[in-house]
């Protein structure tokens, strides 16, 4: 589908509803912030929602923040099952939001406040007192509360200072800066928070996994050995009831042995509760005891109407019954001749036996048994409330939350819906069948209660630790922070306007600081601040001289004139003193020049020194400024560095005389390849295309072509067009006498020229003159960087070399410098 026709329509209406798209967002994310929460354990969970609530406080206000915590609130209510903290989270959101807009404070520490002197109150009432939450359980709940507040403030206060979340959302900014003192707490309290906490839920996870890692194999050592007990009381039992089929199969008519067998046998397992050996037509022929508790005969008892009985008859196999008649269980073994069915062996057995050994396996830890049998009835227990034949099954009336394959932890649904009440109530729950031959299910449960306990009081200690530790960290940050900004600040209030305060000679007072780099950029603010009213002074002094000698030489100009309009014969004379002073203005420039080269060396050490403590300072103090004082610094560095590059400059142009070499043949080309590789970074950040014509081989000063070439291609490179990429082309050609530029003057010399041209931004050549002077720019500085020297240099370059350098341009179209240079230097 082709979105494109609609983009038009849909941009500025985003644009004029920007606000409003944002505050839905942040709404929405408050409340998804609390619903994909954080465990910590127990279902104590670390919430996140509030940090968009505190959004939507700094740039929506008081009403709007204070309702996207009571949504935000709302999905606890699902997932905690109780209306309370909707309450606290609202209140919250509210008393934090009033006071901020009124106090303009840290949100940190105004969260703080709430905490302790209203949220903490309101959750021991709903916990401890409403909801009969236990003690421990309720002062857990009572500092992780405020733990999880506090951290989420500390969120968004770093992120409304350091993001422009304002910019995304079209809203004002509430608070431009954040001071020194609120910056270093919140780096404090995020220092001591986050890998307190992470080490609390790894731990806390750790712990629950051991805990159900440990109960999980207590409850199956104690289980294998139930177990194996089992099998072996059941094994003895059915071993004996089959050497009585076997008997009754082999010697049928021999009744009397088969009745004294059975009888020991009864007297030797005391769980033999009733033995009868029936025939094929279910008539009892032996049986212990022979009288029933009526007195009455039991040989001769018709059993052919038990369920058992036409069940053997059919599979032929033994069976046993689930529970009968209170505590007992019928094994039933056929008895075969030639594989035919001839009657079977009924033996009642008593479970009391069972019941004993299942008491024996009973620890201090709380281990509780159950047996139980395929329809789900208790056969015995080590808890006296589940009687005989009672239905028992703990899956039907609890949260199962599996930990292996036959493990799980239990957790009633009945009663209090707090998860930590729940899993103080719940148990760990092993089910073992015992054999296929026993359809008896072992059933061993460990109380969960002692290991709540001891997690409880572990964390608890944790997180009054963890608030103890955030209090330290909030006084540390307040004598931190004023031991620095003071200083600081007052550095920043005398050092503003500093030039205007030494040429008006006012008296400066400057501060004292224990730090020492603070101190030691002092120390360098005062001595430039000495140097530059030396150099304020002797600029002065220069000043004033040189309009003594202007307005000297004006006096004598006018007196030359009127003297050349009087007489016409004294012209030579005139003219010949209008050379001298005109030499002596030369060496006046060239004096001044000198002077400019020592001003500027002598500028550069107090200069070095406030580079050098800015960087230490911005490097070791950079992260606990304030914006503000990021700012000062910034500033500083940024003037200090203006300064370094007009200083540097400076030197270029005055070393274009001082420093020349000798001329000798030089090779454009290999100049030019040496200019690119020095610019290759730059060509390539910004995406230009560089083309290389036909260069001569000129006489020249091999570095000054190579400044010559590198100022014109970096010119070429800065002014570009933003839309469209920067492409250069540099080429030279020979002269030929005939053309427009060969001057009488020059005619004697061959000459040549050099074309640099781009497609950049151009120039009105009604500043053509201009471009060329020193310190002069046709564009304001946070337009295009530079000091307005470069070309400046480069004219005085191709002067010395006795040419020229003009320049064509159509403005926004590029520019093509032209320079014009002899091919040979007179010797």
């Amino acid at each position: 589908m082709n979105l494109s026709p609609y983009l038009p329509k849909i941009t500025p209406f985003y644009a004029r509803n920007k606000a409003a798209f944002g505050l839905s967002i942040l709404i929405a994310a408050g409340y998804l912030g609390n619903y994909f929460r954080w465990s910590l354990f127990f279902d104590i969970d670390f919430l996140f929602g509030s940090i968009a609530v505190w959004i939507i406080v700094f740039l929506y206000g008081t009403g709007w923040g204070t309702f996207a915590g009571f949504i935000s609130g709302i999905c606890t209510y699902f997932i905690w099952h109780h209306p309370y903290t909707v309450i606290t989270f609202t209140a919250e959101a509210f008393f934090v939001s009033l006071l901020f807009h009124r106090l303009r404070q840290n949100i940190v520490l105004l969260d703080g406040i709430f905490w302790l002197f209203i949220g903490m109150p309101l959750i021991w009432l709903f916990y401890a007192i409403i909801l009969h939450v236990d003690t421990t359980q309720a002062l857990i709940i009572l500092l992780k509360q405020p733990v999880n507040g506090i951290f989420n403030a500390l969120i968004a206060s770093l992120m409304l200072t350091h993001l422009p979340i304002h910019k995304w959302l079209g809203r004002p900014q509430a608070v431009s800066t954040l001071s020194l003192q609120q910056t270093v707490f919140n780096l404090l309290v995020a220092f001591v928070f986050f890998p307190t906490l992470i080490l609390m839920v790894l731990d806390s996870r750790r712990v629950i996994d051991n805990i159900k890692t440990t109960a999980n194999a207590e409850l199956k050592a104690a289980s294998i050995d139930l177990v194996v007990e089992m099998r072996s009381w059941h094994q003895q039992h059915l071993k004996a009831v089959q050497e009585f089929a076997q008997i009754a199969a082999d010697e049928p008519t021999k009744l009397d042995a088969l009745q004294s067998s059975i009888e020991f046998a009864r007297r030797t397992f005391p769980d033999f509760h009733e033995i009868y050996v029936v025939n094929a037509e279910g008539k009892a022929i032996a049986s212990s005891p022979r009288q029933n508790e009526a007195g009455e005969s039991t040989i001769g008892l018709n059993l052919a109407v038990k369920p058992y009985f036409k069940e053997i008859n059919n599979t032929l196999q033994p069976t046993l019954s689930d529970v009968v008649n209170g505590q007992k269980v019928i094994l039933s073994v056929p008895v075969l001749r030639d594989n035919r069915f001839r009657g079977l062996v009924i033996a009642e057995l008593d479970l009391n036996g069972i019941d004993e050994l299942l008491k024996s396996n009973v620890d201090e830890r709380g281990l509780q048994i159950t047996l139980v049998d395929r329809r789900k009835s208790v056969i015995a227990s080590t808890l006296s409330k589940r009687v005989a034949m009672q239905t028992f099954d703990r899956r039907k009336d609890g949260e199962i939350r599996p930990i292996a394959p036959m493990t799980y932890q239990w957790l009633p649904i009945s009663g209090s819906r707090l998860v930590m009440v729940r899993w103080n109530n719940s148990f760990f729950v092993q089910e073992t069948p015992i054999d296929s031959q026993l359809p008896w299910t072992l059933i061993a449960e460990l109380s969960a209660t002692p290991d709540v306990r001891h997690i409880e009081r572990v964390h608890t200690n944790s997180l009054a630790i963890l608030m103890l530790i955030s209090a330290i960290a909030l006084i540390f940050a307040t004598l931190l922070s004023r031991s620095l900004v003071g200083p600081l600040s007052k550095l920043a209030q005398v050092t503003t306007n500093l030039p205007h305060k030494l040429s008006e000679q006012e008296l400066i007072d400057w501060p004292n600081s224990p730090v020492t780099e603070l101190d030691a950029l002092v120390r360098n603010f005062k001595s430039m601040a000495a140097t530059l009213n030396q150099k304020f002074s002797e600029i002065k002094s220069v000043n004033e001289m040189l309009e003594e000698r202007v307005q000297e030489r004006t006096q004598k100009l006018l007196i030359i004139n009127t003297e050349l309009e009087a007489e016409i014969s004294e012209r030579q004379r005139t003219e010949e003193k209008l050379k001298a002073y005109t030499f002596k203005l030369e060496q006046s420039n060239r004096e001044l020049q000198d002077f400019a080269f020592v001003a500027s060396h002598d500028l550069q050490e107090p200069l070095r020194k406030i580079q050098a403590f800015g960087d230490r300072l911005k490097l070791k103090y950079g992260e606990s400024l304030t914006n503000e004082g990021k700012d000062y610094l910034e500033r500083m560095q940024k003037a200090a560095q203006r300064m370094q590059t007009l200083i540097n400059d400076l030197l270029a142009f005055s070393r274009v005389t001082s420093k020349a070499q000798p001329f000798t043949r030089v090779n454009i080309t290999n100049v030019l390849q040496e200019v690119l590789s020095d610019l290759e970074v730059h060509i390539q950040k910004v995406g230009a295309q560089v083309e290389i014509g036909e260069l001569l081989t000129i006489d020249a000063d091999p570095s000054q072509m190579r400044q010559l070439l590198q100022n014109l291609i970096s010119n070429a490179l800065k002014f570009r067009r933003q839309e469209e990429a920067p492409v250069v082309k540099i080429w030279s050609q020979l002269l030929e006498k005939d053309e427009q530029l060969w001057t009488q003057d020059l005619s004697a010399r061959p000459m040549c020229q050099i074309m640099v041209e781009d497609n950049g931004i151009g120039f009105d050549e009604k500043y053509l003159d201009r471009i060329f002077t020193v310190f002069q720019r046709l564009h304001g500085r946070n337009e295009y960087e530079g000091t307005g020297v470069g070309l400046a240099i480069c004219r005085k370059i191709v002067e010395r070399h006795g040419g020229t350098i003009t320049a064509k341009s159509i403005l926004g179209e590029g520019a093509t410098f032209i320079v014009t240079l002899p091919v040979k230097q007179s010797r």
